[in-house]
């Protein structure tokens, strides 16, 4: 026999898996060593970024920021992920900010939320970094 506590639990989180897309339910079911790399519309990969060198920005509150750089991340060659599509970090170049999470929008890349740390820099430009790490170990 259930208790009510139990009947409760699970009717929340019916409910909730009743408003969430089926992926995130599935990411959410699946044990965090087996969750695949996600991939398709919407991820958004270091080839997506690559194309837009030099691109600006806009980020809501906060100005325009131009995409300086993409690398690898600190641990990419003792990792074996050099060029990974799913682990690097973006550099940008602009106005200061504070280490928050900014909506961001692109003319071809649309609006995104992405999680910007100031780096340092001289004078009205500074250096913002944006990780990216979805790299599964098998």
């Amino acid at each position: 026999m259930s208790t009510r506590l139990e009947i409760l639990r699970a009717g929340a989180v019916t409910g909730l898996a009743a408003l969430l897309p089926a992926t995130v339910v599935e990411l959410l079911a699946t044990p965090a060593a087996a969750a695949p790399v996600p991939s398709g519309a919407g991820v958004l990969a270091r080839s997506t970024f690559l194309p837009h060198l030099g691109d600006h920005f806009l980020v809501e509150g906060g100005g325009r920021l131009r995409l300086a750089e993409v690398n690898d991340l600190p641990c990419a060659e003792s990792e074996g992920l050099r060029d990974h599509e799913h682990c690097f970090a973006l550099r940008f170049s602009g106005p200061a900010l504070t280490q928050d999470t900014y909506t961001v929008s692109h003319s071809r890349l649309g609006r995104f939320p992405l999680f910007l740390v100031p780096m340092g820099g001289a004078g009205t430009s500074v250096a913002h970094e944006a990780v990216f790490n979805r790299h599964v170990p098998a």
